[in-house]
C-alpha cells in the first residue's frame, strides 16, 4: 500500500505503529508534543503477547537486552513471610514476561521507529476529514495531508476529544506509586499483600529495583515534595523487602503517583482517524496490559494498512480484529477490580490471570 500516515504521539503505541509502518514501506510522520523522548513513568512488566510483538518486528532482542527476564514470582503476607514461590510459565509459541524501565524500552522503540519521520515539540492541533483523506494542521502551522491519521496521544488525548468530544476517564477506586531505585534489591518478581493493599518490587535493568503500590481508596490528593512520604504512609506496616526500597528512594520527582483511570467508553475509528493505545481503551493496570495490547495494536494496524490499497477496508479490518480482544481484558480488568475490592484470596486472583493469559496467547 503506497500510503501517507501521521501518528500523533511518540509513546510505546505511536512509536511501535510507526516501527511498524515503515518495516512494510508506509510513509509515516510521527509528532510528539514533549521536546524530549524522556517518559513520564518507571518500570513495566511486557507480557508474552507484548514479546510476540517485539520478535515480530525484531526487537525482542534488544529489548532482553535492556531489561531483565521474569522467571519466578514470590508473594509475601504484609509480615513479610514467604506464602510460595511460582514460575512464570512461558506461553508456547508466544513468549514470556520482561521487566524493563519505560526509558529503556523508550530508547529501544524510538531507534526502531527511526525510519519515520519524527518530530519532537510539535502537535495536531487540527484535522479536516474528508473521507479519501485528511488534512492536518500541525502546532506551527503548517499543513499536511494523510491517507491516516493514527491518534497515540494517550488517556488525556485531546485529538480524542476533538474528533469524537468529550471523553473523561473513568477512576477505579486504586491509588498507585510507582518509582525505580539504584540497587538491585530483590533477586525475582515479589509482591506482597495486605488487606486492601498491594506492593509490586521488581528487579529492573541497569541495577535497578522497580515497586509499585495499589491501595484501595478514593483519589488521594498528593502534593509536589509529599511523594515519598505519602508512599511510605501507604506502606506503613509492610514488611519484606518493601521498606528498603521506600528508603532507597532519592528524590521526591521520581516517585509518580494518581489514582488508577481508564476509558470505558472505547472509541477507535472516525473515517480517516483511528485511535490505539490508550487513547483507545486504557485501563487499570490491574493485569498490566496498557502497553502490550498498545503494541499489538500498532503491529495489527500495519499488518491491515500494508495489506490492501483500501484505506477504509483495512480501517474496518483493524477495528474488528482489536475490539474483541480489547473489550475482553476490559470486562476481565472490571472483574479483577471487583475480586480485590471484597478481598478475594490469592489463588482467586491468579486463577483470573491464567483466563487472561490463556485467551491472549492466542494469534493476535
Amino acid at each position: 500500500m503506497a500510503a501517507r500516515v501521521v501518528v500523533s504521539g511518540g509513546g510505546i503505541a505511536g512509536l511501535a505503529t510507526a516501527t511498524a509502518l515503515t518495516q512494510r514501506g508506509i510513509e509515516v510522520d510521527l509528532v510528539e508534543r514533549n521536546s524530549s523522548w524522556r517518559t513520564s513513568g518507571a518500570g513495566i512488566s511486557l507480557y508474552p503477547n507484548g514479546e510476540r510483538v517485539l520478535r515480530d518486528l525484531g526487537l525482542d532482542g534488544a529489548v532482553v537486552d535492556a531489561g531483565f527476564r521474569l522467571e519466578t514470582l514470590r508473594i509475601m503476607d504484609a509480615a513479610g513471610t514467604s506464602i510460595g514461590e511460582f514460575p512464570f510459565e512461558r506461553w508456547p509459541g508466544v513468549g514470556g514476561v520482561i521487566a524493563i524501565h519505560r526509558d529503556a524500552l523508550q530508547q529501544v522503540l524510538v531507534e526502531a521507529a527511526a525510519g519515520a519521520r519524527l518530530t519532537l515539540g510539535m502537535t495536531v492541533n487540527g484535522i479536516d476529514d474528508g473521507g479519501s483523506a485528511a488534512q492536518v494542521t500541525f502546532g506551527d502551522g503548517s499543513l499536511a495531508e494523510y491517507d491516516v491519521v493514527v491518534v497515540a496521544e494517550g488517556i488525556r488525548s485531546t485529538t480524542r476529544t476533538a474528533v469524537f468530544g468529550p471523553v473523561e476517564p473513568r477512576q477505579t477506586g486504586q491509588m498507585y506509586w510507582r518509582t525505580a531505585v539504584p540497587g538491585v534489591l530483590v533477586d525475582m518478581l515479589t509482591m506482597v499483600a495486605d488487606e486492601d493493599r498491594f506492593v509490586t518490587v521488581m528487579p529492573l535493568d541497569r541495577g535497578q529495583t522497580y515497586i509499585a503500590v495499589q491501595t484501595r481508596s478514593a483519589p488521594i490528593p498528593v502534593e509536589p515534595g509529599d511523594r515519598i512520604a505519602s508512599m511510605r504512609t501507604a506502606t506503613d506496616g509492610i514488611a519484606g523487602p518493601v521498606p528498603a526500597v521506600i528508603d532507597a528512594i532519592r528524590s521526591d520527582d521520581d516517585v509518580f503517583v494518581g489514582p488508577a483511570e481508564e476509558v470505558a467508553d472505547i472509541h477507535w475509528r472516525q473515517s480517516r482517524v483511528v485511535l490505539i493505545g490508550d487513547a483507545a481503551h486504557a485501563l487499570s493496570p490491574s493485569f498490566g496490559q496498557g502497553a502490550n495490547l498498545a503494541l499489538e495494536d500498532g503491529y495489527v494496524l500495519a499488518e491491515e494498512l500494508a495489506s490492501t490499497d483500501d484505506v477504509d477496508a483495512a480501517l474496518d479490518a483493524f477495528v474488528a480484529r482489536r475490539e474483541a480482544r480489547v473489550a475482553f481484558v476490559q470486562e476481565k480488568t472490571a472483574e479483577r477490580i471487583a475480586l480485590v475490592n471484597r478481598g478475594a484470596s490469592q489463588r482467586d486472583l491468579h486463577a483470573a490471570m491464567q483466563l487472561v493469559s490463556a485467551h491472549l496467547s492466542a494469534p493476535i
